[in-house]
């Protein structure tokens, strides 16, 4: 459970508008970034959305276009701002950056076997899990959204509602939101179990005991 968290909400707030994936000037994107700082919080913790990026995911919400200054911010151990460009190759959604960098990154894994990848790689069988929750509920995260969603362009704003919230509220019916939320954890379980088999394949404990002859 706290993989798949991890995947569909820091990862994208971590590396949207990064120096490895740029977002787009804010004049070309219909002022996106008032969206963001205008946002209400989703958690009563944090007086406002921006409090929760800067606690949370430990992002700045200011911006900047001078890379210099972003990472001079990551030197000196600082949240780094919003990293916006119209010369470098910018992204206005998450899931875009994803495929490129992944690709630009294997070709590099191919040449050098210690290369050191600049993004984390994500479950394959996640993407269309992920992909018509937030088509169909417009929400990201299982507890708390992140701060950008994982398709969805940027000028949509940030997600202001988690996928239970959003479910809760698609199906008012209590006892058929029960059963929707109870599909949700079983299928989580079942990633659980999938993502977590390569450890115990490896791991002492699941390995055959050898075979010890019978006592006579």
């Amino acid at each position: 459970m706290k993989s798949f968290e991890t995947d569909l909400t820091s990862v994208p707030s971590k590396y949207l508008c990064s120096e490895q994936c740029p977002c787009p000037p804010v004049t070309a994107t219909n002022n996106w970034y008032s969206l963001y700082t205008k946002a209400s919080s989703f958690e009563s913790q944090y007086s406002s959305f921006v409090q929760r990026a800067d606690q949370k995911f430990k992002r700045n919400f200011t911006i900047t276009s001078n890379l210099t200054e972003y990472r001079n911010a990551i030197t000196n151990n600082r949240n780094p701002p919003l990293f916006v460009s119209s010369t470098l190759k910018n992204y206005d959604n998450f899931f875009s950056c994803y495929l490129a960098v992944i690709e630009l990154e294997n070709v590099e894994l191919s040449k050098n076997k210690n290369y050191q990848r600049r993004i984390e790689p994500v479950p394959k069988n996640f993407e269309t899990f992920a992909r018509d929750f937030e088509s169909a509920l417009s929400c990201n995260g299982i507890c708390f959204p992140g701060l950008f969603f994982y398709f969805k362009p940027i000028t949509e704003g940030p997600p202001m509602k988690n996928c239970i919230e959003g479910i809760t509220t698609l199906f008012k019916d209590k006892p058929l939101a029960i059963g929707i939320l109870l599909l949700v954890s079983f299928v989580l379980t079942v990633f659980a179990h999938i993502n977590s088999y390569p450890i115990c394949a490896c791991s002492k404990c699941c390995q055959a005991k050898p075979n010890v002859p019978p006592k006579k």
